[in-house]
């Protein structure tokens, strides 16, 4: 009896793991794709986005002692990926290890 009881238990949470997959992998998905725009190192061909209030940043936190942590914008409306945003910004990388974001009225504050 218990072990009968144990093998429904199981096999219920396995159907709805099951369900919830299928139904975040159906809803997830977009017809728009992103565009990421690059900026040649010794050019700045890409124009900053005068407001960054609709859409997405993404702390990146690099690796311990290399110096590559950055913060990207993704543009809400047309899916446009600034891969640096804050590099464009403030023209000089972010630094080491960056592990988190506070955005605080019109300025952000970077951990």
């Amino acid at each position: 009896m218990i072990r009968s009881k144990r093998k429904q238990t199981s096999a219920f949470y396995f159907r709805n793991f099951i369900l919830l997959s299928i139904a975040l992998i159906a809803f997830s998905c977009s017809k728009k794709t992103l565009i990421e725009q690059t900026v040649d190192p010794g050019t700045d061909t890409i124009p900053v986005p005068a407001s960054f209030k609709n859409g997405i940043f993404i702390v990146n936190e690099g690796n311990y002692n290399w110096g590559n942590a950055s913060v990207s914008f993704i543009d809400a409306k047309d899916y446009i990926v600034d891969a640096d945003a804050f590099k464009q910004v403030n023209k000089r990388s972010l630094g080491d290890v960056a592990e988190s974001m506070k955005i605080l009225t019109i300025k952000a504050l970077l951990l």
